[in-house]
Formats: C-alpha cells, sequence, structure tokens
C-alpha cells in the first residue's frame, strides 16, 4: 500500500478512536458529578460537584468545537473560513491543556483545508511538549511555522510515519497529523517537522 492511500473505513475508525479517546475523560468527569449529586447531602461535597460538572461541561464543548473544524464540515459547506472562527476553537482546546498557545496569524479568510490542517498540527505540537510550554502559531494563510517550545520538547517517531503517510503504523493519536499532511499534499503543498535547537517545529505550506 502506497503513501496515504488508506481505507476510509480504516481512516475513520482511527479519527473516531481519537476523538473518543479526548472525550471520554470530561464525559466520564460529568457523570461523576451527577452521581454525587444524586447521592451526596454535603453542601461542600455537592459545590465540589457541581464545580466539577461545570469544567467538564466547558472541556467537552470546547473539544468538541475543536473537532467540529478540524475533522468535520465546520463552517458549513464554504471553502473559506475565517481565521477568527480557527483561533477561537485553538484557544479553547488549550485552555484545558499545559502548552500555551501563542496565535500570531491575523483575523482573515483562508481555505477551510489550510485552516484544518492547521488545527490538525496544533494537536501534534501540543505532544511535542507535554510537559508544556508554548505553541506559537506564525506567519500567513497558505504558509505557516509552529514552534513547539518547552521542557524536553521531542518528536516522536510516529509524528514522521503520519507524515510520510505510513498507513502500515499509522496510530490513532497521530491520525489528525496524518490528515493533516493528506489536506496540504492535495492541495500541492508540503507539512514537515523537525528539531531546530530545543524545539520542534513544524512547517505548513499549501
Amino acid at each position: 500500500m502506497s503513501a496515504f492511500d488508506i481505507e476510509p473505513a480504516r481512516l475513520a475508525s482511527l479519527l473516531a478512536s481519537r476523538v473518543c479517546h479526548d472525550l471520554i475523560n470530561p464525559a466520564g468527569a460529568l457523570a461523576a458529578g451527577l452521581e454525587v449529586l444524586d447521592e451526596e447531602t454535603d453542601p461542600g461535597m455537592r459545590e465540589e460537584a457541581m464545580r466539577l460538572i461545570r469544567v467538564s461541561a466547558k472541556k467537552s464543548v470546547d473539544q468538541l468545537s475543536f473537532a467540529r473544524i478540524a475533522f468535520g464540515a465546520g463552517g458549513a459547506y464554504a471553502d473559506q473560513l475565517d481565521l477568527a472562527e480557527a483561533r477561537k476553537a485553538a484557544l479553547g482546546w488549550f485552555s484545558h491543556i499545559k502548552p500555551e498557545l501563542d496565535w500570531r496569524l491575523a483575523d482573515e479568510m483562508a481555505s477551510k483545508n489550510f485552516c484544518k490542517a492547521l488545527l490538525c498540527t496544533l494537536l501534534a505540537a501540543a505532544d511535542s511538549v507535554p510537559r508544556g510550554g508554548v505553541v506559537r502559531v506564525e506567519g500567513r494563510p497558505g504558509s505557516v511555522v509552529v514552534t513547539a517550545s518547552g521542557d524536553r520538547a521531542r518528536l516522536q517517531e510516529t509524528v514522521t510515519a503520519a507524515l510520510q503517510g505510513d498507513v502500515e503504523t499509522l496510530e490513532a493519536k497521530q491520525t489528525p497529523l496524518f490528515i493533516a499532511a493528506m489536506l496540504v499534499r492535495e492541495a500541492g503543498g508540503g507539512l514537515g517537522a523537525a528539531m531546530e535547537g530545543d524545539d520542534a517545529v513544524f512547517r505548513l505550506n499549501a
């Protein structure tokens, strides 16, 4: 099987696994909080349960809003998407993980597939600094550099495989990056990643 030549059903399955993995924790926390409300009478415990429910509900909404644009038909069916919408979705996602997002792109219209590829790349960049740090996005629509800076920043071997379209070793975690590489490839561009000094740097051109 050649690069990026993957069965649609397998790709859908891997992506669904990634989305479910991201959503299972906040969904489980919501269920736990509701269970406490059903069983507890202590005011302190009930207040803590409500706090857990509020935090988990926001996380679920933010992650679904991100997935809607990155993986779904977010923004209706137009070919263009406002980068302000992509920025809002990205900031919502990053508000629940250790790395911070430094978004330096202007709010303007861009290709929807470019926006999807960018959001998917941000997931891989965040994974490159699991201990926390900063993920910086700069450039312009069609040409963006994403830099992940932080303690022990690294690129996993599966990142390279996903960028090269290796369907044999593709894992659910790297499916978004695989999709990003596939989208920019179809647009005649490219997506690469490398360690530059102590930073993990992704260069997206589409």
